[in-house]
């Protein structure tokens, strides 16, 4: 009897040990220590762990997902958002001087990855922001903020580079035909447009236009920096007015020193005359 007592017990006292050596273990783990597969293990996608580690496996983190914060809109039985697909530079200037409103237009490739899933978002936002048409007779079923277009950079190369589109996916936004700010984010950012689009939807028309005014001159102040000609011609500029300043210096210097000769020529003459 005292035999079975006493292994019962034993087997009690190796099943506590082994709890807690397990619980050690994992609060080691959880506090950012290696575990045996030699990465860090982290709880939430997104963070320095993630950003360091994207390329390696994902056991430890689940990849960051690409969802939108906005819940999705249902809009009306047979009708789409008007999300236009500019062809040419006149749709695109059709486009524009429609009305006051705020436009945004998205540039992307069909061949982009990263284009199909910003793609998904610029969408879901058409739907709850640009205005709505039936599906079949083309009508305006409801007004929005908004009016929403996009363009294929393949189909349109020379409008985009006109255009200046660096990278892809990227948004314009115009008032009036005016460009007010450019948005060159990928999928995971999408944010960033729905917040531009929030600040500049919100501003009068007269607003707007101002905000474009200074978005022309900042352009021109660049152009006017980093253009090579611009810098060439300021910086001959520049020497013309350096050599022009060499020139006075040197006809100032002749001057008094031929004033100083006049002066002493005439001094020595009034000493010989006395």
């Amino acid at each position: 009897m005292a035999k079975s007592e006493f292994l019962l017990l034993l087997v009690f006292s190796v099943l506590i040990a082994a709890e807690q050596v397990n619980s050690f273990c994992t609060t080691q783990n959880l506090n950012g220590e290696l575990p045996r597969h030699g990465h860090p293990r982290t709880e939430r996608p997104g963070t320095s762990l993630w950003a360091d580690y994207e390329d390696e496996s994902e056991w430890y983190a689940p990849q960051p997902s690409h969802k939108d914060s906005q819940p999705a809109r249902k809009l009306p039985k047979g009708a789409i958002a008007d999300v236009r697909e500019l062809q040419s530079h006149v749709d695109m200037m059709e486009f524009l001087h429609e009305d006051d409103r705020l436009c945004v237009i998205k540039f992307y490739a069909s061949w982009c990855k990263s284009c199909q899933k910003f793609g998904m978002h610029y969408e879901k936002m058409g739907r709850e922001k640009a205005d709505w048409i039936d599906a079949k007779s083309g009508q305006l079923v409801k007004r929005n903020v908004i009016r929403m277009a996009s363009i294929e950079y393949s189909k349109n190369q020379a409008l985009c580079k006109s255009l200046n589109v660096e990278k892809l996916p990227t948004v314009f936004l115009y008032s009036s035909g005016r460009k007010l700010a450019e948005v060159s984010v990928g999928a995971s950012k999408f944010n960033q447009v729905r917040e531009a689009v929030a600040q500049y939807s919100s501003l009068s028309v007269h607003d707007r236009d101002f905000a474009a005014q200074m978005e022309e001159g900042h352009k021109l102040i660049q152009a006017n920096v980093l253009d090579p000609e611009a810098a060439a011609s300021a910086e001959e500029g520049t020497t013309e007015k350096a050599r022009s300043e060499e020139r006075r210096a040197k006809i100032e210097a002749l001057l008094s020193t031929s004033t100083a000769k006049r002066t002493t020529r005439k001094k020595w003459w009034t000493h010989q005359t006395k």
